[in-house]
């Protein structure tokens, strides 16, 4: 973090839910049982109610959190970082930096651009991240002096961009994260108000009647997000003053600047004490890897095979393969793709998944075999295990209906090379237009599969 960035700590769950009805927060972090108790139960609540807001877990990756963490995963869970594993400061930051950025606030810049891009360079980050954190601009003044400008220039160049005054971009801004608030069943209209600066929610209700036209309630309920951007981008381009003005006798001057800046627009509410994790080093030799633009989802540039303990059984994973980790929960997958010892167990697995030629009972226990093979540690092969078994049905019905499809899922060797800017989705579209198929390739031996109905010790041991 910054040396300006806010750390907001909570101590109990009463507490962290009232950071959250009351701060601007960008994030939460917390560990489910910082309070000495697993409460999976709170911690669910808290993500459904307030899902507008990224919550990351903050966890020691062993037995008992690995249900917990497949319940939050489907709830919403954001991510997940692991005590010892995954936690070093550089970690905090990429996540810190990926959720302080709004969702929705693309769709907003994107509508606005016409105008923003007449705009001084000094000034057009600052109205973005005016939207991003309208709490830190309650003025037109401060939206000045944060782009380096006089009052007048800024109004001059607003006049030059045919958008609305400043003041009213002020109240667009704060009506704009209030419609996402309300989206929130936790969130009353006072908490909003509060969250935002207001100093009556009476105040902020006015105001979303003049730029949205309806009542707060009726927005919550009835306005979609289309329809929102179409109306915002009205307010804030509108030359027709006679209701901006009368919206803004009640407007900016009575938003307090009350909360704290941060250069990511985050706060944090963290639920700290966490017991050691332990790391674990890689026996499988690797192979080669291309990665597709979004980074997550990778072609397997070599045949790789996994033969189980010293037995003669073995599974092949075919040239071209490609694997995005789905076999494994979300919030599970940031871990597993920067640590070795995780990752290639989780090809394996996310083979057999597709091939679905062992059970999933099966596959769920040759990746438990796997990572006991490359020296994970206990605690964490058994959260990583109990994860998949409690969650992995969602990956494994969606890998059959795939494979109904015809879907392609291994690349032909003559079209292995893309380009850097590939998504998968598009390259898989472009491959099946031009006649490509999932190329014949070894099936997974039945004596493999029987590996995953035996006892690790016995799956591992016998020939």
């Amino acid at each position: 973090m910054d040396t300006h960035d806010e750390l907001c700590v909570a101590n109990s769950w009463d507490t962290l839910e009232q950071l959250i009805r009351v701060e601007p927060l960008g994030a939460v972090v917390f560990n489910p049982a910082a309070d000495g108790t697993m409460d999976i139960t709170r911690a669910c609540r808290l993500i459904r109610r307030y899902s507008s807001i990224p919550f990351v877990a903050y966890v020691p990756l062993d037995a008992p959190f690995a249900r917990g963490i497949a319940h939050m995963s489907n709830d919403g869970l954001q991510d997940l970082v692991v005590l010892r594993a995954n936690d070093s400061p550089a970690r905090f930051r990429e996540i810190l930096a990926r959720f302080g950025t709004v969702r929705e606030l693309a769709e907003i810049v994107e509508a606005l651009e016409p105008f923003l891009r007449l705009l001084p360079a000094t000034l057009r980050p600052v109205l973005i991240d005016a939207l991003r954190q309208p709490h830190v601009y309650a003025s037109a003044e401060a939206i000045a002096a944060a782009a380096a400008m006089t009052v007048s220039a800024l109004y001059r160049s607003f006049r030059f961009a045919r958008l609305n005054s400043p003041k009213s971009f002020v109240v667009g801004a704060h009506v704009f994260r209030g419609y996402l608030y309300l989206k929130d069943v936790g969130f009353s209209i006072r908490d909003v108000a509060a969250k935002l600066g207001y100093t009556h929610p009476r105040i902020f209700a006015h105001q979303i009647g003049c730029v949205f036209g309806e009542r707060p309630s009726k927005v919550r309920l009835s306005l979609e997000m289309d329809e929102a951007v179409r109306r915002l981008v009205a307010w804030f381009s509108s030359r027709e003053r006679t209701n901006g003005e009368r919206c803004l006798e009640r407007g900016p001057s009575t938003i307090a600047h009350v909360v704290k800046r941060t250069s990511l627009g985050l706060a944090l509410a963290l639920l700290a004490s966490l017991p050691d994790a332990i790391a674990a080093q890689v026996r499988i030799e690797p192979v080669d890897f291309r990665p597709f633009a979004d980074g997550r989802t990778w072609i397997v540039k070599q045949p790789m095979v996994y033969r189980i303990g010293v037995s003669k059984d073995s599974v092949v994973i075919p040239q071209g393969f490609v694997t995005d980790m789905a076999s494994i929960p979300p919030v599970l997958q940031s871990i597993i793709q920067q640590n070795g010892p995780y990752q290639l167990p989780a090809i394996v697995h996310d083979y057999l998944y597709w091939r679905q030629e062992c059970t999933r009972e099966q596959s769920d226990r040759i990746l438990l075999l796997g990572m006991t093979e490359h020296e994970v540690s206990r605690a964490h092969r058994t959260a990583i295990y109990d994860a998949v078994r409690a969650a992995g049905q969602f990956a494994w019905a969606a890998n059959a209906r795939e494979r109904a499809q015809n879907l392609l899922r291994v690349i032909p060797a003559n079209r292995l090379n893309t380009r850097s800017a590939t998504y998968w989705p598009e390259y898989r579209a472009q491959l099946m237009i031009a006649g490509a198929r999932n190329p014949t390739t070894i099936p997974v031996p039945a004596k493999f599969c029987a590996r995953g109905s035996m006892s690790v010790h016995d799956a591992l041991t016998s020939h």
